[in-house]
């Protein structure tokens, strides 16, 4: 029972961390740059896949009800079924990898790059076909867009997760 406690007081902070973090955004078009995928990346980086994963869902659950925490402070199902609401829902099994294969700082960066690509890939596929465009035109704007700011996150997620799963491991 303790343990099951544990599990779910970590998933509900990480759902937390996101729900804080993920509604910041600096407007770039239809594809805004927002700390959610730094705030994934984290958790996911952190949390064991019994508790990312849960804390992922619970996130996504909370937008799709209304709950303000999808970028610019959005929320509802209409953004999950809108043009960024493959990005998000890859977001779950971007949690999915980056939870389950994460180790030291270098292994931790490949796998969330990784993670990455799927992401786009998803989020690409769900662009293209809500705004029908080609898959390819999607995959351009949404790099052109997001993959640098990406880049920093990924770096930035993967030193502060290592540093924290250190930190904590010592305690």
């Amino acid at each position: 029972m303790r343990k099951k406690l544990k599990n779910m007081s970590f998933s509900a902070l990480g759902a937390a961390v996101l729900c804080i973090l993920a509604p910041l955004s600096l407007p770039a078009g239809a594809l805004p740059i927002t700390l959610s995928f730094f705030a994934l990346l984290l958790v996911a980086g952190i949390l064991p896949p019994k508790t990312a994963i849960p804390a992922v869902l619970v996130y996504i659950a909370l937008g799709a009800v209304g709950v303000p925490v999808f970028a610019n402070f959005s929320g509802g199902f209409q953004v999950i079924v809108g043009p960024t609401g493959g990005f998000i829902l890859g977001y779950v099994p971007m949690a999915a990898i980056v939870s389950f294969f994460k180790g030291n700082l270098p292994k931790t960066v490949l796998i969330m790059f990784l993670s990455a690509v799927l992401g786009y890939f998803v989020g690409c596929l769900w662009l293209s076909f809500t705004t029908e465009s080609s898959f390819m035109s999607s995959l351009l704007y949404t790099a052109a867009t997001c993959f640098l700011p990406d880049v920093v996150k990924i770096f930035s997620a993967a030193l502060l997760a290592c540093t924290i799963r250190k930190r904590v491991a010592t305690l």
